[in-house]
C-alpha cells in the first residue's frame, strides 16, 4: 500500500529522560512516565522495519535526550547489524560520551539552538554557562575534523525567527525574551565559530560567511557547508503542536483544515512507552494508533486512522484535530485587537 512505502526516516524515542529543562521543550509537562524502550522490543521493531523495507535510516530523536539511554551504543551497532543508517539528536551536553561510539553514526545533529548568553539560560542548563556549553561543541568539532577514519555528516542546528511573522515573533519575545532575539546574525556568529576551530578545512572564508548566509536565506536554503562534513542548520521556532501556548490567555489559534506536513510524510515516530505517532514533535502521544509492544509496525501503519491521515496529507487535506492545531495560526489577541479597532476606525 501507499503509505508503506519506504519513509525517509523512522524516529525513535528510546528514551524521554533529559539532562536539560528547555522552556521551549515541554519534556517538563510530560503527563507521560519517564522511561526507557526496553531493548528486545527495540530488536523486533528493527526486525520487522527492516523484513518490510520500511525505511533505511532511524533517527534517535523525541523529547528525550537519547545519550542517556543505556543501550544506545548497542542499538547503534544492531541498526548497522542490519544495513540501517543512523541518526541522533543531541542537546549537546554529553559529546565526549559520543565520541567513543561516533563510528556508529551516521548523521548527527548538534542542538546548539541558542546562540547567546541570555536565550542560552531559557534552556536551564544546570551548572553550565554558555561560554562552557560553545567550548564543548566547538573541542568536538575540532576533535572530528582531525580524524583520519569515516566521519558522520554533523548538522549544528541554530534557531531564526527572522522568517516567522510579526505576530509570532512578538509572542515569542513577549514568552522567551531571549528567545526572540534570535535572527539571521545568529547564524552568522555560530557559523563563525564553527570555521574558526578549523579555517584550513573551512569552505567559506571568514569574510564571506554573512553574506553567503543571507543570501542563502534570502533563496530559502536551510542548510549551509561549512567544513567537508559540517553543516549548519537553519530552523524556526516552533511550539510543539502548540503545547507550549495552549494555557496562554490572551493567544487565539485559527486551526488549519488544508495544507501539507513534511514531518509527518517522512515517517512516524515510536515513543519510549512504545506508542506509535504521527510524528517526532507529538509530545503527548496525541496522533497514538497503536503500540509496538501489541503488534508489529508494519501492522499498525495498516490502520484506518494512519492510511485515511497519509491519504489525506497527500491530497493537502488536514483531518487530525491534533495536525489541525500544531499547524494552526496563532494570534495575540492585544495585537489582533488592536488591529481590529484601527480598522473600525478607519472605515466606520
Amino acid at each position: 500500500m501507499d503509505s508503506q512505502r519506504p519513509f525517509e526516516r523512522i524516529c525513535i524515542e528510546a528514551t524521554n529522560v533529559c539532562n536539560m529543562a528547555c522552556s521551549f521543550c515541554p519534556n517538563a509537562q510530560l503527563p507521560r512516565k519517564r522511561e526507557v524502550l526496553g531493548y528486545r522490543p527495540f530488536e523486533e521493531l528493527i526486525n520487522n522495519i527492516v523484513s518490510r523495507n520500511l525505511t533505511k535510516r532511524i533517527s534517535f530523536t523525541g523529547t528525550g535526550e537519547p545519550t542517556l539511554d543505556p543501550f544506545l551504543p548497542r542499538r547503534l551497532n544492531y541498526c548497522h547489524k542490519n544495513g540501517l543508517r543512523t541518526q541522533i539528536t543531541t542537546n549537546g551536553l554529553r559529546l565526549k560520551s559520543i565520541a567513543n561510539y561516533l563510528d556508529s553514526i551516521d548523521i548527527l545533529f548538534i542542538s546548539w539552538q541558542t546562540a547567546s548568553e541570555k536565550s542560552f539560560n531559557l534552556r536551564n542548563p544546570y551548572r553550565w554557562t554558555y561560554e562552557a556549553y560553545v567550548e564543548n561543541i566547538l573541542e568536538f568539532v575540532e576533535y572530528v575534523t582531525t580524524r583520519i577514519d569515516s566521519k558522520p555528516v554533523i548538522y549544528i542546528s541554530v534557531i531564526s525567527n527572522s522568517r516567522l511573522s510579526t505576530p509570532t515573533r512578538k509572542i515569542i519575545s513577549d514568552l522567551y525574551p531571549g528567545l526572540g532575539e534570535q535572527d539571521d546574525r545568529s547564524l552568522v556568529e555560530v557559523a563563525s565559530k564553527i570555521i574558526s576551530v578549523a579555517p584550513e578545512k573551512a569552505l567559506i572564508s571568514p569574510r564571506e560567511i554573512s553574506n553567503h548566509i543571507n543570501q542563502g536565506l534570502r533563496n530559502d536554503i536551510r542548510q549551509f557547508q561549512l567544513i567537508d562534513n559540517i553543516f549548519l542548520y537553519c530552523y524556526q521556532f516552533f511550539n510543539w503542536g502548540g503545547l507550549l501556548f495552549d494555557n496562554m490567555p490572551n493567544l487565539s489559534r485559527k486551526l488549519t483544515f488544508t495544507g501539507k506536513c513534511q514531518l509527518f510524510l517522512e515517517g512516524p515516530q515510536i515513543l519510549a512507552n512504545g506508542d506509535v505517532v504521527f510524528c517526532c514533535i507529538d509530545a503527548f502521544g496525541s496522533t497514538t494508533f497503536g503500540n509496538i509492544q501489541m503488534e508489529e509496525l508494519s501492522n499498525i501503519l495498516d490502520s484506518e486512522s494512519y492510511k485515511n491521515a497519509f491519504t489525506n496529507f497527500r491530497k493537502s487535506v488536514v483531518n487530525n484535530s491534533h495536525c489541525q492545531r500544531c499547524l494552526g495560526e496563532w494570534r495575540k489577541r492585544s495585537l489582533f485587537g488592536r488591529w481590529l479597532r484601527s480598522f473600525k476606525d478607519r472605515y466606520v
